[in-house]
């Protein structure tokens, strides 16, 4: 039976046309521990439901629906490991990533590929085409692959690496990166491009007017391994696109894969550095001629 086929979702479907034409007010007024009663807090988070239409009834027919839907029987399956993302036959792990010294070891040696990857920028031995330390990194994705990694800059800008900028492309208007480019030094540019199928349009629309700004100032097309790596399961696509399985950087870096939390259950982060394609790209920015007084001092990302 289907979950809305089930009597304790067609009880709480009732429910809830007996109680939308309630106003919070009324129910406010009618109870001056409506707050206390439907809100919950946990380690200094607060979930207020009081101000949405439930009421005591209406609670215990959630209960009941989750009772009837199993949640705790499917909370023990994730928990377990067991492949319950059936559209794509994997685990959901996102909260191995939170585990923190129970995280399991294939999750451990992901994350500390990722960090050696992040140190190789921070330190300078990361170099690009020119031999010039990178300072910018630019994030091309789109939805989850966007703004969670937004969300987490802007959350942790009081950490952020002095002389390392971190911007984000989204939009499929070329009026979103074509600024951006203008802008930045192609030497010392890495970009990340995030698209877990590796078929997001506006994702690679995007990837590939930053690969032609790219090559039109490096003048070879090996210079893009050195500024381009890439996230995504698709393995296939990202060989096809010419990303290779390996890094082949003057960094020494790997490749390495991650079970990522947020927006996708279970998907692995492998960063590549990308190769070249033959394909043409539009909107096709002018090459960047040096003239920025902002790049004409020497980097000194750190």
């Amino acid at each position: 039976m289907r979950i809305y086929d089930s009597p304790a979702w067609r009880a709480l479907a009732a429910h809830a046309e007996a109680v939308r034409p309630a106003h919070l007010r009324e129910l406010f007024a009618a109870d001056g521990q409506r707050f206390e009663r439907f809100s919950l807090r946990h380690d200094g988070l607060l979930l207020d439901f009081s101000k949405q239409r439930i009421d005591a009834e209406a609670l215990a027919l959630l209960h009941a629906l989750a009772e009837a839907a199993d949640v705790d029987g499917w909370k023990r399956k994730m928990l377990a490991g067991e492949a319950i993302n059936h559209t794509e036959g994997r685990a959901v792990r996102h909260m191995a990533l939170r585990a923190d010294k129970d995280e399991p070891p294939e999750v451990r040696v992901v994350l500390e590929r990722l960090q050696d990857f992040c140190e190789s920028i921070h330190s300078g031995k990361w170099r690009g085409f020119a031999g010039e330390r990178i300072t910018d990194v630019v994030n091309i994705g789109i939805g989850g692959s966007d703004l969670g990694p937004r969300m987490a800059v802007r959350a942790l800008a009081a950490f952020q690496q002095p002389d390392l900028n971190v911007h984000f492309v989204a939009n499929v208007d070329g009026a979103d990166i074509a600024p951006l480019l203008a802008r930045l030094n192609p030497r010392t540019t890495l970009f990340v491009i995030a698209s877990k199928t590796f078929t997001t349009l506006e994702t690679l629309t995007n990837a590939r007017t930053a690969r032609a700004w790219l090559l039109a100032a490096a003048g070879r097309e090996s210079a893009v391994t050195q500024h381009f790596v890439a996230l995504s399961t698709n393995l296939e696509l990202t060989r096809q696109f010419g990303i290779s399985p390996t890094t082949s950087s003057n960094s020494g870096t790997g490749s390495a894969a991650a079970s990522r939390c947020g927006r996708r259950s279970a998907c692995r982060w492998h960063w590549r550095s990308a190769g070249a394609s033959s394909n043409s790209y539009w909107p096709a920015p002018a090459p960047w001629t040096g003239t920025s007084s902002r790049h004409r001092r020497p980097p000194t990302c750190r």
